[in-house]
């Protein structure tokens, strides 16, 4: 399906928490929807948040080896 896997943040992916990061559920992890980027900042939607908030405000472990992006290619921009 063309669906690719990475470290960077782009509109439309679906970010992905691994069940190790601090804001994911134990068993099941957790996925959200990059909405925007605005400068350094990036703002998601999930089943939590019906708006878009900024990650650094749900968590303060916004990278590294817990966390990283499905871009789906025809959801993607960037």
């Amino acid at each position: 399906y063309g669906i690719t896997q990475g470290q960077t943040p782009l509109p439309g992916a679906v970010l992905v928490m691994e069940r190790e990061h601090s804001y994911a559920d134990d068993l099941y992890g957790h996925v959200m929807v990059v909405e925007r980027l605005d400068g350094a900042e990036v703002w998601v939607t999930d089943n939590l948040h019906a708006e878009p908030i900024k990650l650094s405000d749900v968590t303060t472990e916004t990278s590294g080896a817990n966390i990283s992006y499905l871009y789906l290619p025809w959801h993607t921009t960037g």
